[in-house]
């Protein structure tokens, strides 16, 4: 996985803070990372950047911190992995839209993202049925790239819709099958794999 990776661009879906892909990007090596959410937490998004050391790798609206500011940690090895942040609209539209503006960043490795990450954004009872547009932007960057990895975190809760989500993603044309690749029981933590044509097996032993 680590080898595959450090080639690889990753997408990230209502990314929030953007833990999950800072840490692709600073500590598994991922050669290029997008965070997307909402466009009201963008602001958020880039402090959080600025504030993990993420100034340096290409986030385009954070600025250099002062040089004497102080600092408790330990400043990250250098780096020449790319992170940003972009807003983007749940839908098929929203996803061309987005590959078609980063394709200079994409284009020495595939047309489309390798990589396509979600975490917790499937909880009816608090986010209603939005996974439906989750599932048509997995279909859409299946579509693009059959061979992308989409990965999708959950935790399982008492009506959460997720069985749903995967029953409505399995069903796509282009998604060959959606399959439990890893499983913490104790804590109820489920992470599902949407295949597409070919597609690689990202949790392998």
């Amino acid at each position: 996985p680590s080898q595959l990776l450090a080639e690889s661009s990753l997408l990230e879906l209502g990314c929030g803070l953007g833990v999950p892909g800072m840490i692709a990007s600073k500590y598994l090596g991922t050669k290029y990372v997008l965070l997307t959410d909402q466009e009201s937490i963008m602001s958020q998004l880039t402090k959080n950047l600025q504030t993990n050391d993420f100034q340096c790798c290409g986030h385009p609206n954070v600025e250099e911190e002062e040089e004497d500011s102080p600092t408790t940690t330990t400043p990250p090895p250098p780096t020449n992995n790319m992170i940003q942040a972009a807003p983007l609209d749940w839908s098929r539209e929203g996803v061309q839209s987005l590959v078609k503006d980063k394709q200079s960043f994409l284009s020495n490795h595939s047309s489309s993202f390798d990589i396509v990450l979600n975490c917790d954004c499937i909880y009816e009872p608090l986010y209603g049925k939005s996974w439906k547009l989750l599932v048509e932007v997995l279909e859409e960057c299946l579509r693009q790239n059959p061979h992308c990895i989409c990965l999708t975190s959950v935790e399982r809760r008492v009506a959460d819709g997720i069985d749903d989500f995967c029953h409505m993603l399995s069903s796509s044309p282009v998604v060959s099958k959606v399959e439990c690749v890893w499983e913490d029981v104790p804590y109820k933590i489920q992470i599902y794999q949407a295949f597409g044509i070919n597609s690689r097996l990202l949790l392998e032993s």
